[in-house]
């Protein structure tokens, strides 16, 4: 006589009472009995869904004992597939296991023999067994929409609430009040309303009863979120929300807060918030600030302290550090004040811009001769396309299929288009365009700051990153360069009119200047 085990699930505590778990039971030892089978252990997983392999201990229980006590030709018995697997990745893995062991699985409909069409029809079930579970999750979906739609709450009862259906009413508000709790969420209103801080609250709820068996966290933080999310949820004035939901509905419940105080609370909630989503823009500093104690990059951060107020300040993204914070326009203003203590000598002027022309130079050749090139290869490509159109038209193919030489004038023509595209890129820089060029590059080098003032905001923070080889930094609210760095290599206490003063010779800086310029 063969061996078998057996294995059942439901999914649901509902299933569960209605006894399916016995009905799959009594099916199966019926099944097994007709057939002669031997059931020598029996697995069940009791409410707990088909997704997932993982969650399911007695699934996995029944695989090891198969691999591990069955011998080859044994069986392990499901009701269907739908009770083994409901995605179609672990009925091909379980498949797998079982067939390297020699154990054949079965329904109480079909026999999954381990051949091709035996692996067939297992996939093809466990593909019908996950489309229904699919449409079953649509359907449910759609079902409890349409029921928050028309005010009921579908979620978990809030603090304040029990769920109608688990306390036995089946018709009725989805929500009762519990009176108990619910008399602590208006208290907690009501101190809010009077302009208490929520850590008081928090230190108030934490040495209630009440709320801690609720909420058994010793962390005063996880305490301060969920009671500034219980102070803004609209559940407490009979307010429907869900995120599938276009728009707010009245909720079929009594309300626990009255609206004059929600709203009352939300004004106050409302008085200072922070803000790390602000735009980058508004800083212009941002990645060029860092901390004059430790180092770290300065951060950004907006404080709302009304609809019309904001501000904005930057700050160390360093936890552990001192957090000197200095606002955006005071940092602004003392960056204008060093770019407009900076500026390059005369002479030295001159040698960079000779240097930028000769650069220009240098490029324009390269430019005119990397065109000469490809005039030459437009040339050569042009010439095979019209000797072959020639051929083509004429008939001298000399045993060539016309298909073929068809296939060498599309190659050509293709590389004719490229090289035409690459021509249009390498365009020779005009001299009213250099000259516009070098003129806007000693505007530059003269007045760092008007040229900053005159650019757009995005334009700003890369002005300064170029200007600044190396990030400013932020101590005691003061903005200052390294020791080390200077503008364009030439700190404001170095610039004088010759050229010999400068230490070029050393770190050689005009070579940033140059970047900076081209």
């Amino acid at each position: 006589m063969d061996n078998a085990i057996t294995y059942s699930r439901v999914s649901s505590k509902e299933q569960l009472d209605n006894n399916s778990l016995s009905f799959q039971g009594i099916a199966l030892r019926k099944y097994a009995q007709e057939l002669g089978y031997s059931i020598v252990q029996e697995f069940r997983d009791e409410g707990i869904s088909a997704r997932g392999m993982d969650q399911r201990q007695g699934l996995l229980d029944a695989i090891e004992f198969a691999c591990r006590e069955l011998e080859s030709g044994d069986f392990f018995m499901v009701f269907d597939a739908s009770r083994l697997c409901r995605q179609t990745s672990d009925a091909e893995a379980v498949y797998s296991k079982l067939r390297s062991h020699g154990i054949v699985i079965t329904t109480t409909k079909r026999e999954y023999l381990h051949n091709a069409l035996g692996r067939r029809d297992w996939l093809r079930d466990s593909v019908e067994a996950d489309y229904d579970s699919d449409a079953k999750s649509e359907a449910t979906v759609e079902r409890m929409l349409a029921r928050a739609q028309g005010g009921a709450f579908i979620a978990r009862a809030p603090f304040g609430y029990l769920n109608a259906k688990k306390a036995g009413f089946e018709s009725g508000p989805s929500l009762l009040i519990d009176e108990t709790a619910a008399e602590l969420v208006r208290r907690t209103f009501e101190k809010a309303s009077r302009g208490e801080s929520i850590d008081s609250i928090v230190f108030w709820l934490m040495n209630n009863p009440v709320w801690f068996s609720r909420y058994k966290i010793a962390n005063p933080a996880t305490h301060k979120k969920r009671v500034r999310s219980l102070l803004q949820n609209r559940v407490f004035i009979a307010k429907n929300l869900t995120k599938r939901m276009e728009r707010e509905v009245d909720g079929d419940w009594p309300a626990i807060v009255d609206l004059e105080v929600f709203e009352q609370v939300q004004r106050r909630l409302s008085g200072v918030t922070y803000n790390r989503n602000d735009d980058d823009s508004l800083f212009p500093l941002l990645g060029l600030l860092e901390c004059g104690v430790c180092g770290r990059s300065y951060t950004k951060t907006s404080v709302n302290k009304s609809t019309e107020r904001s501000y904005r300040y930057y700050h160390c993204g360093n936890p552990k550090c001192k957090k000197v914070s200095i606002s955006t326009k005071s940092a602004l203003g003392q960056v204008e004040v060093i770019l407009q203590g900076l500026s390059v000598p005369g002479p030295l002027q001159a040698d960079l811009m000779r240097q930028v022309r000769r650069d220009v130079e240098e490029t324009v050749l390269e430019i005119s001769k990397k065109r000469a090139e490809l005039e030459i290869a437009k040339k050569e490509a042009a010439h095979l396309r019209d000797s072959y159109v020639e051929s083509l038209a004429l008939g001298r193919l000399d045993k060539v299929r016309p298909s073929l030489v068809e296939e060498l004038i599309e190659r050509e023509e293709s590389k004719i288009k490229a090289i035409d595209s690459e021509l249009s890129k390498l365009e020779i820089p005009q001299s009213e365009w250099v000259e516009e060029a070098l003129r806007v590059a000693s505007v530059l080098l003269c007045e760092p700051l008007r040229t900053w003032q005159n650019l757009e905001p995005i334009f700003q923070t890369r002005f300064l990153s170029a200007i600044f080889p190396s990030r400013l930094q932020c101590a005691d609210g003061k903005v200052q360069t390294h020791r080390t760095q200077t503008m364009y290599g030439v700190s404001a206490s170095d610039m004088t009119d010759s050229v010999t003063k400068h230490p070029q010779r050393d770190s050689n800086p005009c070579r940033h200047l140059e970047r900076v310029v081209s």
